[in-house]
């Protein structure tokens, strides 16, 4: 483990803020007792921020941030510094010149980052040089969720020149990222030092590039894994290179949750003793399930698009209108809902599902 980590938390937190400026006065409140506000211990007013602001990081402006607070004292703006940097924060950026400022005070400041998204289809390749960085520098031994799925290309008509940013130097970020694959293979580098106890992660990755780095980085700790599987090249080749993925499910001793879209031909085999959900909605008709061996499973989900259906299939196809749909409806994206239909396997023989008998087969269908 780095120095870095190594730091006790309950020491004086560093203070490189670009929070505004304090005023000079002290804290006026005065509490029962005869004791001022500065009495109570850091805990309880961290129990008060969290409370009144949060945790939430991004689409904010850093003079907003505590609203007013910093402004009372210096206590209470050192106090603010160090609610960042000992209650997980959960990070929410856009790659846009105006979340640089942010991101960098987080590096100066050593925030304690308990979950990341970025939330930008498209992204420079300074950005993920940026992310990279801010891993490498924040304190991630609470880092229990990653959304990078959306970090899948590489824009050449974004880009822009770093301004001058004491928390993220030039020399972290001199080297370019050509796609998401390095980007993806730097965050391994970072994450093999200090290995966060990450839970949930969310990413795309390229099918023509396996062994997957950091998927193999976090896999002892994962319970859900959310999954897009993109193909760069228009040959579509033949499922060995999927086999790699499996075995890498299968080597997940604590994943409960996967959720799947591949969209390109393909036959799929899913072997786990610990999964007990499984989400194929993002897959097309063409996408089989040829293997399923999965002792606890409790659910798959996969599309009905009628006549025809993916991942799941009956040995015995269904008849017109066997299947019941009913107005529980689930969401499938922003705005959009779909009805849903529920099988017993043990109702019904599946192609290669080796799973409980209990296990329902839900399958949605677009309203």
């Amino acid at each position: 483990m780095s120095n870095k980590r190594q730091r006790n938390e309950t020491d004086s937190c560093p203070i490189t803020s670009f929070l505004p400026e304090p005023s000079s006065h002290q804290s006026v409140f005065v509490l029962e007792g005869g004791k001022t506000a500065t009495d109570l211990s850091d805990e309880i007013w961290f129990q008060v921020m969290q409370f009144c602001y949060g945790t939430r990081l991004g689409s904010i402006s850093l003079d907003l941030l505590f609203r007013q607070l910093p402004h009372v004292s210096k206590h209470f703006h050192e106090l603010c510094i160090c609610y960042v940097q000992r209650i997980p924060q959960d990070l929410r950026i856009y790659s846009s010149g105006g979340e640089l400022e942010l991101v960098d005070w987080a590096c100066r400041n050593r925030v304690k980052v308990g979950s990341f998204t970025m939330l930008e289809n498209e992204c420079s390749s300074l950005w993920m040089n940026v992310v990279t960085h801010l891993f490498r520098v924040c304190n991630i031994i609470e880092l229990h969720t990653i959304d990078i799925e959306r970090i899948c290309n590489v824009s050449p008509l974004f880009s822009y020149e770093l301004p001058s940013l004491p928390g993220i130097p030039a020399s972290a970020i001199r080297n370019q990222v050509e796609d998401h694959h390095y980007f993806h293979s730097s965050l391994a580098n970072v994450f093999a030092d200090d290995t966060p106890a990450l839970k949930k992660l969310t990413i795309t990755i390229d099918r023509e590039h396996w062994p997957h780095p950091l998927l193999e980085v976090v896999s002892d700790t994962l319970e859900e894994l959310i999954l897009c599987v993109c193909l760069s090249q228009e040959v579509i080749r033949d499922d060995q290179d999927l086999q790699y993925l499996t075995r890498m499910i299968q080597g997940m001793p604590k994943l409960k949750k996967l959720m799947i879209t591949m969209p390109f031909p393909a036959s799929f085999h899913i072997r786990s003793t610990t999964l007990e959900e499984i989400d194929a909605r993002g897959c097309p008709t063409y996408f089989n399930l040829s293997e399923c061996v999965c002792p606890s499973l409790k659910m798959i989900t996969c599309m009905y698009y009628n006549p025809t259906f993916n991942f799941a299939r009956p040995v015995v196809p269904f008849q017109r209108n066997e299947l019941k749909f009913t107005h529980k409806r689930i969401e499938m994206e922003k705005d959009v809902l779909a009805d849903c239909a529920h099988v017993e396997v043990g109702n019904r023989p599946f192609v290669g599902l080796k799973v409980p008998a209990s296990c329902i087969i839900r399958y949605a269908k677009y309203i």
